[in-house]
């Protein structure tokens, strides 16, 4: 049975009575309510991480008729040549057996080292190739052919070409210069036939003697790497003033 309301202890108010709560106070000045700084700190360690690390790519251009000097017998050259500096190489299928084959060759760089393992990747190829074959190659230079002595060439996308050429041909001329190669970028109505290149890309072909052959092309693939670290640069730049703004 229940007790009649007038008989409850009134010493007790009910809970509906009870004072609401306390607003919270609003944060002091000079205090954020964003997230924590260490979320932000550690984002933009991510992006700094990615700035630090790009991944460097060369495509050399290679006649079907020497990759077997690049393969070696049952592969060893290939997988030796991996082994010794840790880049990858690899020879992506073509369509046709008459049309040049392209040697992709990349690695991450190193801050501490002075070349990436492509880099040393890719003159090894080429001085391997270059000493092997007779020293003659026929390329072609504008409309007509000719024969340009220890042949090398590289495709690069279209966007490089204006870095690697230079202000009115600065940094060209200075490949040349330092290392006495006649080096030439041509456009991309002159790519040979390569199912691996795209119709935007441009064809470096650097000629001369073994050694300013080697030179030049080491100079060369100093510039792309810089281009592509200062493009990831830029990119890990966009992110942190991304993370900045939130």
């Amino acid at each position: 049975m229940f007790a009649h309301p007038s008989s409850y202890d009134h010493s007790f108010p009910p809970t509906y009575f009870l004072p609401p709560l306390a607003p919270i106070p609003p944060p002091p000045d000079g205090i954020s309510r964003k997230r924590p700084a260490e979320d932000s700190e550690a984002e933009a360690g991510s992006a700094k991480r990615v700035a630090k690390t790009p991944e460097v790519v060369f495509r050399l251009l290679v006649p079907s008729g020497k990759i077997g000097k690049v393969i070696g017998k049952q592969g060893t050259q290939i997988k030796q040549l991996r082994e010794e500096t840790t880049a990858r190489i690899k020879i992506p299928d073509t369509m046709s057996s008459t049309e040049d084959r392209v040697i992709l060759i990349s690695s991450k760089e190193e801050a501490c080292l002075p070349q990436t393992a492509a880099e040393t990747s890719l003159l090894r190829l080429v001085t391997v190739l270059l000493e092997e074959q007779e020293g003659t190659t026929t390329a072609t230079i504008g409309p007509q052919h000719h024969v340009a002595p220890n042949l090398t060439r590289l495709l690069i996308a279209g966007s490089q070409a204006g870095s690697l050429i230079g202000k009115a041909g600065a940094v060209i001329n200075n490949i040349r210069e330092s290392s006495g190669a006649t080096v030439r970028i041509l456009p991309s109505d002159k790519l040979p036939p390569c199912s691996a290149a795209s119709d935007t890309d441009r064809l470096v072909q650097i000629s001369g003697e073994i050694p300013q052959v080697c030179k030049a092309l080491e100079l060369v693939a100093a510039k792309l790497r810089y281009m592509v670290k200062r493009k990831v640069h830029r990119k890990g730049q966009s992110i942190l003033r991304v993370h900045q703004i939130r």
